[in-house]
């Protein structure tokens, strides 16, 4: 079944999509800060199960007590605050953890070197949005939203119990 881009529920969830992204970049490079910081597995906390856990409960929350209301563009809006929640909580942790000479410290600009080396570095970020969510785009694209809404969850699912082997490979990676 293809499903119809018109349709109003299907631009609702299109739009909620849009308004992820900027989020995701945030939490990534939140995560990226606080490797740079030496606390590996700390920054991999709000992505990895900070993220996932919220965005269980709420389905879960949905699920239980209105399930009439759980729709494709309700789980994508739940998703998008899910992020925020990850987001806000990356930011928190991050500010804890600066050190005071960061806040402290006056901007040095070297603008010619940062956008020589900002295109491929985003040909490189794009590049590995796309193999994340590469299968539920394929798959809304030509199943319902039902159906990938289910394999969405699932994937999420699936990624909670990958969270504690990813975590012991980057902390042990540089060491090998």
């Amino acid at each position: 079944m293809q499903p119809d881009l018109l349709d109003p529920e299907m631009r609702l969830a299109f739009w909620f999509s849009i308004a992820i992204m900027p989020i995701l970049a945030f939490a990534y490079l939140a995560q990226a800060v606080m490797k740079g910081l030496g606390h590996v597995v700390l920054g991999q906390v709000p992505i990895f199960a900070v993220k996932p856990l919220l965005f269980a409960a709420a389905i879960g929350a949905v699920w239980l007590l209105a399930p009439a209301h759980a729709s494709a563009t309700a789980m994508l809006a739940l998703y998008a605050i899910s992020y925020g929640c990850a987001l806000i909580f990356a930011a928190w942790q991050l500010f804890q953890r600066l050190p005071a000479q960061v806040l402290g410290a006056t901007a040095a600009f070297a603008t010619r070197a940062w956008a020589v080396s900002a295109g491929p570095m985003l040909m490189i970020g794009l590049m590995q949005i796309v193999n994340v969510h590469a299968d539920i785009v394929m798959l809304g694209s030509l199943a319902g939203a039902t159906e990938t809404g289910t394999f969405g969850l699932a994937n999420t699912a699936a990624g909670i119990v990958s969270l504690a082997l990813s975590a012991m490979s980057a902390v042990i990676g540089p060491a090998i």
